[in-house]
């Protein structure tokens, strides 16, 4: 079984402050909410990031990390992956 559990893909960025919009693969996208750190998966590497907010817009998970601060720092993690330790959960 694979270590880690993919929570969503980073579709796109949302305004000029480094948020970024997130397609949740959950069922419950407060999961969000209660997760202090996420791992953004980019091709191979795993980079930690510590959520600092968590919004919602439709369907749409609106997530701001902690030092992401711009529109390009946003941009570069688009088209990658969240995942979390699967002992997150347990």
């Amino acid at each position: 079984m694979n270590k880690y559990l993919e929570l969503g893909q980073i579709v796109n960025v949302k305004g000029l402050k480094g948020e970024v919009k997130v397609n949740s693969f959950t069922d419950d996208n407060t999961k969000f909410e209660r997760i202090p750190k996420v791992f953004v998966k980019h091709k191979n590497d795993l980079t930690e990031y510590e959520i600092e907010k968590v919004g919602y817009n439709k369907n749409q998970v609106i997530i701001k990390f902690k030092n992401v601060d711009t529109v390009e720092e946003a941009e570069k993690l688009r088209n990658s992956y969240i995942v979390v330790d699967r002992e997150i959960f347990r």
